[in-house]
């Protein structure tokens, strides 16, 4: 952990970002699953592939035009847990441009194949705009 953090933060918050040395990275990780470190903040680095059902609130800081993605992201805070009430907190529009998780439907599209909507708009297989 960075010994210049003010002691009030010590064992609250880490940060864990593309260069974090691997051994680095892993401690800091099981020491937030252990409950020592309350706070995970990370950059481009837990959205996919990062596994603790326990993780109850996901911070959107950065956009992205993949529901995929998206969606990744936000399961991190949705996957079913004991006791947990998970939420997510969306700073860059997320959720408005591709809807709630709850809304995401598989449908047949007039082709004949299968899209993804939310709300009654599209999300697969079109071109998405900022």
């Amino acid at each position: 952990m960075p010994k210049d953090l003010p002691k009030d933060l010590m064992g609250f918050c880490e940060v864990v970002t593309g260069s974090t040395p691997k051994k680095e990275r892993e401690a800091i990780l099981e020491r937030f699953k252990s409950g020592e470190t309350e706070v995970v903040a990370n950059v481009g680095v837990l959205t996919t592939g990062f596994d603790h059902p326990a993780l109850d609130t996901v911070i959107l800081a950065r956009p992205t035009m993949s529901l995929a993605l998206y969606y990744q992201m936000v399961g991190r805070a949705i996957r079913p847990y004991p006791d947990k009430d998970g939420w997510v907190v969306d700073l860059c529009g997320s959720v408005t441009k591709f809807g709630k998780v709850e809304d995401l439907w598989l449908d047949h599209d007039e082709r004949g194949g299968w899209i993804i909507t939310s709300n009654g708009k599209q999300l697969t297989n079109i071109m998405m705009t900022k």
